[in-house]
């Protein structure tokens, strides 16, 4: 059969209402997570939902996605690996907020050494020291991060190091 005809064969049965429903798109919310536990920014709460998302990302998850609206604590920082994705949905008031209690984030020190402590910064996009390629790849979009206010901190929200092709979109 030729490409003409196949085309042909393909437009009628479109218009005859004969095409396949495309397959919606399957998120992986972060709130459905073992252990998640979104709206509280206790230091139990946050280390739940710190060890959530590592535990996704370990098991090779490589996205997630956060609900409109959706407001959660960290403990610790978020590693990002190698073709790790956030994405928030929502605008406005609806946007996703990451919130890095002053009882978990407490680093006071200004040097080199601790910007990448896991004290330090919200979200690390990074490969593992040893390793010898870059990240690739890694995805940050329409999530705000928030810390409370405390003096004597020395608080990053994202650091990135070693890493080829990020996108930092609305955050």
């Amino acid at each position: 059969m030729s490409r003409r005809a196949t085309l042909r064969m393909v437009a009628g049965s479109l218009a005859a209402g004969s095409a396949v429903a495309a397959t919606p798109i399957r998120h992986n919310y972060i709130d459905d997570l073992a252990g998640f536990v979104p709206g509280r920014t206790d230091p139990v709460s946050a280390a739940a939902n710190s060890a959530a998302v590592d535990a996704a990302f370990a098991s090779g998850l490589r996205a997630l996605h956060i609900r409109p609206g959706t407001s959660f604590a960290i403990a610790r920082s978020l590693v990002l690996p190698s073709g790790g994705t956030l994405v928030g949905h929502g605008k406005g008031q609806q946007r996703p907020t990451i919130v890095m209690p002053a009882a978990c984030f407490t680093n006071d020190r200004g040097d080199a050494g601790s910007r990448y402590g896991p004290t330090a910064a919200g979200i690390v996009v990074a490969t593992d020291n040893r390793a010898a390629q870059a990240a690739q790849g890694v995805r940050i979009v329409n999530i705000a991060l928030r810390s409370e206010r405390r003096d004597g901190r020395v608080l990053r929200g994202i650091v990135a190091r070693n890493v080829v092709d990020l996108e930092l979109a609305d955050v």
